[in-house]
Order: C-alpha cells, then sequence, then structure tokens
C-alpha cells in the first residue's frame, strides 16, 4: 500500500484540536488505486468526520467523487467510531465503523436496503487480512466493474463470505464460500445470458512460489444459461483444482456431473491475455444421450421438434489439445436411436476416431432407419479420417426394393470452412411402395436416378451436371441446381428442369383426374424455393412431339373445365357430347409465370379473349379455351386441389 499524505491542524496539539484535516495524494492495493483522498475531523462533543475521494480505480473501471460523512463519530483513543455514518456512492447508503490506531484493525458494516456487507479485519505494517460477510447483497452493485462488453450481472443476490490475506500489494490467501440466489447476467448482444440462477460456490488459493495453487466447487441447483450456442440448464456438480501462474490458469483435475446425463473428467490451461483455451483434455463414458439430448440439444433446435422426437442410447467421448490446437478425438456410440425431423435411426453404433498426426478407420452402422418415413435397410458406413478431412468407402443403402449407391464421398476442412461431396446412383424404386411409405397419392411407375457430383461449401449445396431422374415412363432433368444456405432458416433453392415424354395414362390414374392418353413435355425454368416453397419459376406443360394415342375421357374434361368453374362442365351435359365417354385431341398445353405470388396463365394458342388448353381433332373432338390469365398462386394451389376455379370460364366447342 504506497501513500503520499499531509496533516494539519487549526492549533495546538492534543485530542482538543477544533479541526484535523487529512491529505493523500493516492492509495494502491490489490486491485484498486484511490486517488485525492481528502477527510476533515471536529473531535469533541459534537465530533463530525468527512472523508472525501476525487477518483477509486478498481480493474478497468473508475468511479468519481466518493464521500463518507459522520455526524456522530466517537474519538476514543485508540480508537474511533462511527455509529450513523452515510457513504455517498452512486446512492446514500448507510455505514457504521470502527477503527483501532493501535492494532490496525477495523469493524464496516454497510446497510443499503434489505442488504448487508460487513467487512472486518486488521492492517498493520504491512500486512493485511480482511473478512466480508455478505446477506442479500444486491449482485447487479458490481455490473460496472465488468467491461461493457462482456456480460454484466443485472439481477440476484449473494450471501456469504470471502476471507483474503495478503503483504503490502501481494495477495497470499483467498477462501469464499458463496450462494447465489436469483442471479441473471447478459452481454449487449443476448448472445450470452443467465436467468433465475441458483448456485453454491466456494473456492480456496493459496500463494506458492510460482504464483498460487487453487481448489473450487460448485453446486448449480435453479436457473439456465445460455452462451452461444449452447444452452446450459441447471442440474451441474462441478469440481477443480490446479494452479495459477501470470498469464495463465492450469486446471490439473477437473470433474463435471450433469443431472442425468452423466460425468466428464478432464484437465486444460487457459491463457488470460488471449482468452483462449490452450491445452484440454476430457474424458466421458457412458454419457446418456436420451438426457443430453433433452437438456442440451433439444433446446437448441430451430423448429419444435417432431412428435415423439427424441434420443437414446450412449456414448463415450475423449478430445485433447495441445499447443492452442486440436489434436485427437474420438466418438463411441452404443445402441443409439434417433427420432428427429422426418429422420429415425435404430440400433446405431459407432467408433469414429481422428487424429491430426495419421489417418485412423472409423465406421458407423444402423440397425434399421427411416427417412420421410421411407424405410432403409441395415448398411455400415466405412471411412477412414484424415488430419484435414475423411473419405468414404463406397457404400449401397437399401431402399424399399431398389438400391441408393454412393461413390466418391469426401469431406475436408480448409481455411475457408467445411466442404464435402458425393456422386452416385439410385436403382428403379417402385413409385407404388413409395408412394405407400410416404402416405400420399397412390403413383405408377419407378422411380431412378443417377447423380452427378454433389459439392457443399461455404453454405452453398451444388449438383455439377444433370440430375436425371426416370419416373411415370419418361426421363426428368434437374439443371443448374443450387442450394443456398441449406441448414439455415431460411434456405433457398434454384433449378431449371425439363420432364419429357411423361406418360399421361399413368399420371392421370395417380392423382384421380379421369383418364388421358399421350405424352407430355414439361419446362420449369428458373425455379427458385424459399424455405422448400415455390417464390417463382415459368412453367410450360404441351403434348410431346411424334405419333402416339391422344385421347381424353369426358370426366378429364369436366375436371379441365371445372378449373373455372362448374358451369362449363355443365354445359357437356346439356350437348350431345354426353353421350360420348371419351374424346380425342390434336395437342394440349397449359403455362405460368409466377412472379410476386401471381401466375399468369397461357395455353397452346391465342383464343379470342382467352388461350386454347385442349385443342380438338379426329372424331369425336373437343376443345377446351381459358380465359383467366391471372391467378394468385395461393388461389391456384386451392383451385387446383378442388378441381374448381370459378373465376375461369372455359368454353367447350
Amino acid at each position: 500500500m504506497v501513500a503520499a499524505c499531509a496533516l494539519s491542524a487549526d492549533s495546538g496539539l492534543g485530542t482538543s484540536l477544533p479541526q484535523i484535516a487529512i491529505a493523500v495524494r493516492s492509495v494502491e492495493g490489490p486491485g484498486f488505486v484511490a486517488w485525492g483522498i481528502r477527510g476533515t475531523a471536529t473531535p469533541g462533543s459534537r465530533s463530525r468526520l468527512r472523508l472525501t475521494v476525487d477518483q477509486l480505480a478498481v480493474g478497468e473501471r473508475s468511479f468519481q467523487r466518493l464521500a463518507l460523512t459522520c455526524e456522530a463519530v466517537r474519538f476514543e483513543p485508540p480508537q474511533i467510531a462511527c455509529d450513523r455514518g452515510v457513504l455517498e456512492f452512486e446512492e446514500r447508503i448507510p455505514v457504521n465503523f470502527r477503527f483501532r490506531t493501535d492494532t490496525g484493525a477495523f469493524d464496516v458494516t454497510l446497510s443499503p436496503a434489505a442488504e448487508r456487507w460487513r467487512a472486518t479485519g486488521v492492517v498493520k505494517d504491512g500486512r493485511w487480512e480482511v473478512a466480508l460477510e455478505i446477506d442479500k447483497g444486491r449482485i447487479a452493485r458490481f455490473a460496472a466493474l465488468v467491461p461493457e462488453r462482456e456480460p454484466r450481472p443485472r439481477g440476484g443476490t449473494v450471501s456469504g463470505t470471502v476471507t483474503i490475506h495478503g503483504q503490502g500489494q501481494r495477495l497470499r490467501a483467498l477462501d469464499a464460500r458463496l450462494t447465489f440466489e436469483g442471479a441473471a447476467f447478459s452481454d449487449p448482444r443476448g448472445l450470452k445470458a443467465g436467468e433465475g440462477i441458483g448456485a453454491r460456490v466456494e473456492l480456496a488459493w493459496r500463494s506458492s512460489t510460482a504464483g498460487g495453487r487453487f481448489n473450487a466447487a460448485m453446486e448449480w441447483h435453479a436457473g439456465e444459461i445460455f452462451w452461444q450456442p449452447v444452452y446450459v440448464p441447471a442440474g451441474l456438480v462441478l469440481q477443480t483444482s490446479g494452479e495459477t501462474a501470470p498469464g495463465v490458469v492450469r486446471v490439473e483435475a477437473f470433474a463435471a456431473e450433469m443431472e442425468g446425463v452423466g460425468r466428464v473428467e478432464g484437465r486444460g490451461a487457459y491463457r488470460l491475455e488471449s482468452r483462449a483455451v490452450t491445452d484440454l483434455s476430457l474424458e466421458a463414458r457412458r454419457l446418456d444421450l436420451g438426457g443430453l439430448y433433452q437438456r442440451f440439444l433439444r433446446p437448441l433446435l430451430a423448429a419444435p421438434p417432431l412428435s415423439g422426437a427424441g434420443m437414446d442410447g450412449s456414448a463415450d467421448f475423449h478430445l485433447r489439445r495441445a499447443d492452442g490446437r486440436w489434436r485427437e478425438a474420438r466418438l463411441v456410440l452404443h445402441d443409439v436411436s434417433l427420432q428427429e425431423r422426418g429422420l429415425a435411426l435404430e440400433g446405431v453404433s459407432a467408433d469414429i476416431a481422428w487424429s491430426d498426426a495419421a489417418p485412423r478407420e472409423a465406421w458407423l452402422q444402423w440397425r434399421e432407419a427411416r427417412l420421410l418415413k421411407v424405410p432403409l435397410g441395415p448398411v455400415t458406413v466405412r471411412f477412414q479420417m484424415f488430419p484435414t478431412g475423411a473419405v468414404l468407402e463406397p457404400l449401397e443403402v437399401p431402399i424399399l426394393d431398389g438400391t441408393l449407391s454412393l461413390r466418391d464421398g469426401r469431406l475436408a476442412r480448409l481455411p475457408e470452412g467445411w466442404q464435402w461431396q458425393v456422386s452416385g446412383a439410385m436403382s428403379a424404386v417402385s413409385m407404388e411402395a413409395l408412394c405407400r411409405a410416404l402416405d400420399i397419392t397412390p403413383m405408377h411407375g419407378t422411380l431412378s436416378a443417377v447423380i452427378p457430383r454433389v459439392s457443399y461449401a461455404d453454405s452453398l449445396l451444388v449438383v455439377d451436371g444433370a440430375l436425371l431422374l426416370r419416373v411415370f415412363d419418361g426421363t426428368a432433368v434437374v439443371q443448374n441446381l443450387r442450394v443456398i444456405d441449406p441448414l439455415g432458416r431460411v434456405p433457398r433453392l434454384v433449378a431449371d428442369m425439363q420432364m419429357r415424354r411423361l406418360d399421361l395414362d399413368l399420371l392421370t390414374r395417380t392423382f384421380s383426374f379421369g383418364s388421358m392418353e399421350g405424352r407430355i413435355d414439361m419446362d420449369v425454368k428458373g425455379l427458385e424455393l424459399v424455405q422448400w416453397k415455390p417464390v417463382r419459376f415459368d412453367a410450360r406443360l404441351e403434348s410431346s412431339p411424334g405419333e402416339y394415342r391422344k385421347t381424353i375421357s369426358q370426366r378429364a374434361v369436366e375436371n379441365i373445365s371445372a378449373l373455372g368453374g362448374a358451369g362449363a362442365a355443365a354445359a357437356i351435359q346439356r350437348s350431345f357430347l354426353r353421350f360420348f365417354e371419351r374424346f380425342q385431341y390434336r395437342r394440349l398445353g397449359l403455362s405460368c409465370r409466377l412472379a410476386r405470388g401471381v401466375c399468369e396463365m397461357g395455353g397452346i394458342a391465342e383464343a379470342p379473349g382467352g388461350y386454347v388448353i385442349v385443342e380438338g381433332g379426329g372424331i369425336p373432338a373437343i376443345t377446351v379455351i381459358g380465359y383467366n390469365r391471372v391467378v394468385g398462386w395461393n388461389e391456384l394451389l386451392a383451385r387446383l386441389q378442388r378441381i374448381t376455379q370459378e373465376n375461369v370460364r372455359p368454353v367447350i366447342q
């Protein structure tokens, strides 16, 4: 403790001085510096004490103009006492104190509102000892001591004791036993926050030649903490020990027992200047993944989980970091099951190890799985883990009555982020079986695909070349496929599609539209989906070129006509055409250009005031004309579902 001071009096010496004045230029202690300390005292029957501090610096914070006033101070050598004092420090706080000049013993009590802060101790010959007793102290009082960019306390109380010993500016020992109730904190951006925290903390620290040694324990029993991206609810018991040295904290033993999850043990080192963990080793055995999911993973989901979602099973893991770099990692899964967002896995086992020094073999397998209700057969996935990525061995996944083949799978960690790629193919899968699994309208035919190189980097999924599908006895080619931020809150897909020679009979039977024979082509240019819903495209459907049978049933005519209302369909019944079940047509077509929620519609040819949807040909022949060229997209979807659209009035000729 360093001070420069001056003492003066109005006249004479001894205890009868009418006024004593003291001026101290600065006082410096562990973690604080005070400047401009001035005091006046008037001994006697009407004793009064006034002490002011121009500036007080604690850590990185600075406070201006502190004052202590005692209107009834007692000078009883060697003791000075005040029973009704006031400390002015951002508020007026009642205070009483006692100080002995011979022993350096002091006793100070502050009683703001329902709080009580009492400090007792001794300061003599450069040695000092302070014991602080706290009863329901407001934690928010310490907010000003925390830098603005860091999480600051904003609520709750603390009770307990803190004892410190030292000599000069050096701290020799510290002991703390504290209980927190309803504690809360947050940072300016809301990325680090806690609420309703209840915990008991014990800390013991002793100085050593290298710095100091510590033991600490915490029992956190109430509240929650969000430290982006991790959400942690209460139910944690922590024990740790280690040593402190200039600029570093070394944890020699660490154990965390998480309620409903399990125990994690480890050790590590933390650099104060860089605020970085330079060394770390963590081990866990048989962690309960069901508890881990409920306590940590489920609250992090961007959307509410599906009904019945969850996780079961157990896991082991090991992590090691040294000299500021990750060195090893290993994850072992034991009979894990998972249900989440359309994905269901049963009987999952795995042993995935990684090292920054050499390749490691890894594998993962499941007993059964479902993706969007589609069953996938048992699979064992084998791959090699390299220091900067992984390579997947060729893999075949049974899917219904077909097979999904994957090859050239690679994962890489580059300076700009993670990247992966894969290619493959899918053999013919029954559309009827697929639709039954998805619980949608049954479709006929088979589905097969050729999957060119698919890659992901910088939140962008790209399909190089064309994705080829075989469906409804025709082909569908998807080109220029891009998915932007596929795992984000607002994924966006863009693509172009070409469908050729789709079988109308298979299509119309699938959707109970009525019977139609023929082949159709469809082009969809500039398709854009946001959150998997269409917001833009230019689509055109028309009869395929070539010679083939072209017929349409009366029911199909009625359904096409009913896109604009039942009146046109009724007109058919009133005409002689009602005696015919099937009609012939020369060609058909329909177009829709979607933008800003509106579909601009057209047909295969212009007609007076409208457009031709179906052009008749042969005997008997029928032609359908539509007149409504602008339709709201949502309204069109609803009308297609109802097969009715009152505002469009096709004319049957």
